[in-house]
């Protein structure tokens, strides 16, 4: 989103900022800042809205990504 402000002939933006690899923001709104990414979670690109596991690991809730990831046990019968 961004709006336009118009003050004695002057415009000024504000741009919401994006945030850093390794970081993220749960919308894109600028009201928050960025978020470091949660154990064994990355985010890989600038302005992420979520950070994935990796590779053996899982959230328990996969749609709330400020938990950490949890390693999946391989389990041998």
């Amino acid at each position: 989103i961004y709006v336009l402000y118009l003050d004695f002939n002057k415009f000024f933006s504000i741009i919401p900022k994006a945030c850093p690899q390794g970081k993220y923001k749960p919308d894109s709104s600028n009201r928050i800042e960025c978020l470091k990414c949660p154990d064994y979670s990355y985010s890989i690109t600038t302005a992420s809205t979520m950070c994935k596991c990796l590779d053996g690991y899982y959230r328990i809730d996969s749609t709330d990504y400020s938990t950490p990831c949890l390693r999946k046990l391989k389990i041998y019968l």
